[in-house]
């Protein structure tokens, strides 16, 4: 298995105990963030979504919900939120074949 800490594009793809604020949402991936970014329009995406639609787009990051071009000195890590979703309550990524185990994100491999 992968550990948290490989690349991987996209969000955290696990099941979890309540439903996933949109605060924690990638609105890209639609995925529990990984390593989030916070725009200068107060949004927040995946760091690997990001960099994946800048190479799409010639070099340039456009804000999936409002479409402000942003300059990467215009975006920075957001370790708070990075926690945050760190700490949220999943499922064992083998519940459907009966494990009972539930944990912080931050303690199982995805």
């Amino acid at each position: 298995m992968e550990s948290l800490d490989a690349e991987k594009f996209g969000g955290f793809d696990v099941h979890f105990l309540q439903e996933l604020s949109d605060d924690h949402e990638c609105p890209i991936c639609k995925l529990a963030l990984r390593k989030p970014i916070l725009t200068k329009c107060g949004h927040r995406l995946c760091l690997s979504c990001s960099e994946e639609m800048r190479k799409r787009k010639n070099g340039v990051l456009v804000c999936p919900l409002d479409n402000t071009n942003l300059k990467p000195e215009q975006t920075f890590r957001d370790k708070a939120i990075e926690r945050a979703v760190l700490q949220l309550k999943v499922k064992c990524n083998n519940f459907l074949k009966s494990c009972q185990w539930t944990g912080e994100l931050k303690r199982i491999d995805v």
